[in-house]
């Protein structure tokens, strides 16, 4: 039995009748064409009987079944029983003098199946790529543990493809070392991305709705796009974030609540409301409003007393001394305000959409 027989090849991200239990890593197989085969493939159109078009679309075929079995080849050797998301393309590669090559591209994510019927038993022999596979993993989990271990773009990709959730703990502490140093991370950020996405929902939220909260500006809004990227979503983490004792982490909160749900159902409508009335309780206004009697003369004047102890004219939104509203906000921070008329605005869709009865 080949390998092309024992792992199940899908288009698809799953498998009817076949839950995943593992993601093991994102595969690629490239098969380049005889040389001469592009140039052919241009004069197909002219050959009125189709001989040649019957020919080249068979070997192409060929190409395309190549690519499909080393793509069986490797997910077999990291024990995967199949390959979900599959994707074919052919692409036309020039080199420096013109000439013009024909490629087919194979790529795919290894899984392993509850399910499945060929399910790589324990001690089934290893290709030699899959043993170097999981000793370059063990090497790397050592090195994260070990601690100082500062990863390159290509190891970042690395655990990224092979989904290596023992060094999460390990990553969010290197992303808080050098995040004021960095500020946005640099040309490593679209991989740390990466890294993160490719995880597990529940690990992951424990780790992003941690990040999301945290002081550095930078860390929040990484944290905050794969949380939207993923849709991961989750009142029962935001609520308990607005409980927090500590007033920043329970205003970064803040902006989580507008996070977006993959599908929204009317089981949504009671956590949107206790968002809403969670924030509306949490957010009271830090400053008082006073009335002053203006020098020498009868006239009042209404004005605002900030926090930090400045006096502000009524019609200012902003304390003109530390920029923050009455909330105790920055204009560039999301505003307990806006977040609220946000949920209201949310959760009429949904009493409109599943024709809920408000209780």
């Amino acid at each position: 039995m080949t390998a092309h027989d024992r792992v199940t090849i899908s288009t698809t991200e799953t498998l009817e009748g076949r839950a995943i239990t593992a993601y093991l890593g994102v595969l690629s197989a490239h098969i380049a064409a005889r040389t001469h085969l592009f140039k052919e493939m241009l004069s197909i159109f002219s050959d009125a009987y189709g001989g040649h078009s019957r020919a080249h679309q068979q070997e192409l075929a060929g190409l395309t079944d190549e690519a499909l079995s080393d793509l069986a080849d490797q997910a077999d050797g990291l024990g995967a029983d199949a390959v979900v998301g599959t994707r074919i393309e052919h692409i036309v590669v020039t080199d420096h003098r013109g000439r013009s090559m024909l490629m087919v591209t194979a790529t795919g994510t290894a899984v392993r199946t509850e399910n499945g019927t060929a399910t790589q038993a324990p001690d089934a022999p290893l290709t030699a790529a899959a043993l170097e596979t999981l000793h370059r993993r063990q090497r790397l989990i050592q090195a994260f543990a070990e601690g100082g271990y500062r990863p390159d773009e290509e190891a970042w990709t690395f655990i990224a493809r092979q989904r290596v959730e023992e060094v999460l703990p390990q990553v969010a502490g290197l992303l808080r070392e050098t995040a004021p140093l960095g500020g946005t991370f640099g040309t490593q950020r679209p991989f740390i991305k990466a890294y993160l996405a490719s995880l597990p929902d529940e690990p992951l939220k424990d780790t992003l709705y941690d990040l999301a909260v945290d002081p550095q500006e930078a860390l929040r809004t990484l944290a905050r796009e794969v949380l939207r990227e993923r849709t991961l979503f989750d009142a029962e983490r935001i609520l308990r974030l607005l409980d927090d004792t500590d007033f920043d982490r329970r205003k970064h909160a803040l902006a989580l609540c507008l996070l977006p749900k993959a599908v929204y159902t009317p089981d949504d409508y009671p956590l949107y409301r206790a968002l809403r009335e969670k924030v509306q309780q949490t957010f009271a206004p830090r400053s008082h409003r006073k009335t002053l009697f203006k020098t020498f003369s009868s006239d009042t004047k209404e004005v605002w007393e900030c926090k930090c102890g400045y006096q502000n004219e009524a019609a200012l939104t902003h304390c003109a001394r530390c920029g923050r509203n009455a909330y105790g906000f920055l204009r560039s921070e999301t505003d307990p305000d806006a977040v609220s008329e946000q949920l209201t605005d949310l959760l009429n869709l949904l009493e409109t959409q599943f024709v809920i009865r408000d209780t």
